[in-house]
């Protein structure tokens, strides 16, 4: 399982200090994104899950990060994925 929170690059350092605080491993990625028409900068932070039996639990905190970060940007929407995957680290 991969939960991955797409959102407008804004407040950056704030942001990196949350994440920090939550999730003991993510990954960000900077890209270009378009909300009604209008392109930005954006990030997503991709959440990898290692253990299927936390998912639950971590989907939870995903979605109050995204809620944090809707509020934080001031934004009227952030998205939230839930992909299904295998993961192992090696």
């Amino acid at each position: 399982m991969i939960y991955r929170i797409c959102t407008e690059d804004k407040n950056r350092r704030a942001l990196q200090r949350r994440l920090d605080q939550q999730f003991e491993a993510y990954t960000v990625y900077k890209g270009r994104g378009a909300w009604r028409g209008i392109s930005e900068a954006s990030l997503t932070i991709e959440i990898a899950v290692l253990d299927l039996s936390l998912a639950e639990s971590l989907g939870k905190r995903v979605l109050r990060m995204a809620e944090w970060i809707k509020k934080r940007n001031r934004q009227e929407a952030v998205l939230v994925e839930q992909v299904a995957s295998r993961n192992t680290l090696v």
